[in-house]
């Protein structure tokens, strides 16, 4: 059954009502990946389990959309199962606190930009959600600050300068200050202030801000990356990891992502 709640109504609904995490807009740090680097949380914090994925979308539900369900499952929990350290922003410095998101404010924009980008089997989400929990520290982060700083450097998906450029050029709409952005082919060819303008305007709603990992899916990541992903489980995911996303989760270094990929098929129907 396909996923039924994707009308403008319901849209607009989730729209007013999605908490708004704080942000702060003005540095971005640095990576290696295609995509991303992360500012992770040890991979010991996320239970370990054997993942097994489904490819089958979940059902509509409407109204339990609108509180951060996707079909029966509430989605705050699959969060908080994902990233167990987001159940409080608690543990963010002083200078962290406006970045932090916890699973209960991360949920309704997290769910609504997932259903705008029609990702809606485990798989896919499974992957979406690993991602960011690694990437971010368990949504403590949307800008990225280690080991340097580095205009343009933003997103829950702490995307390079040049995809989140890509990402900015995709929205319709863009404010005015952003304008230079619609025909800027890399974040070189704009200047630093109009990136930490685009970051700020990106951080600054969290819709945006969670569907960066989404769009780079969708609309970077080649057909068979895609298909082998919405139909397939941990061996696709792997390869979704390696060659879109740009790390190589045999690797030691790259291992601690399992972990938070295993939770989020386990956290999820």
């Amino acid at each position: 059954m396909q996923l039924q709640y994707l009308s403008l109504l319901l849209l607009a609904s989730l729209g007013s009502s999605a908490p708004q995490a704080a942000k702060r807009g003005n540095t971005c740090g640095g990576g290696t990946s295609a995509m991303s680097s992360s500012a992770a949380a040890p991979s010991s914090a996320v239970p370990s389990a054997t993942a097994s994925a489904t490819s089958a979308p979940y059902p509509s539900s409407n109204t339990s959309a609108l509180t951060g369900d996707i079909g029966s499952v509430n989605f705050t929990s699959v969060l908080a199962q994902v990233a167990p350290k987001s159940n409080s922003c608690t543990r963010a410095l002083a200078n962290e606190t406006a970045e932090c998101a916890t699973a209960s404010s991360a949920s309704i924009p997290f769910l609504k930009s997932l259903l705008q980008y029609n990702l809606t089997t485990k798989n896919q989400v499974a992957a979406i959600v690993s991602l960011v929990a690694f990437e971010t520290g368990e949504f403590l982060y949307d800008y990225h600050h280690f080991p340097a700083s580095q205009p343009g450097w933003c997103t829950r998906a702490m995307m390079m300068p040049d995809n989140v450029v890509l990402y900015a050029k995709s929205l319709p709409n863009l404010p005015a200050n952003l304008a230079t952005l619609k025909t800027a082919t890399n974040a070189s060819s704009v200047s630093n202030s109009t990136l930490d303008d685009m970051c700020h305007y990106l951080t600054s709603d969290p819709v945006l801000d969670f569907g960066a990992p989404s769009w780079y899916l969708t609309s970077v990541c080649s057909p068979d990356i895609q298909s082998g992903l919405k139909t397939g489980g941990q061996t696709e995911w792997a390869a979704y990891m390696k060659l879109c996303v740009g790390v190589d989760t045999s690797l030691p270094d790259e291992a601690g992502r399992i972990p938070y990929y295993t939770a989020a098929i386990n956290a999820l129907p």
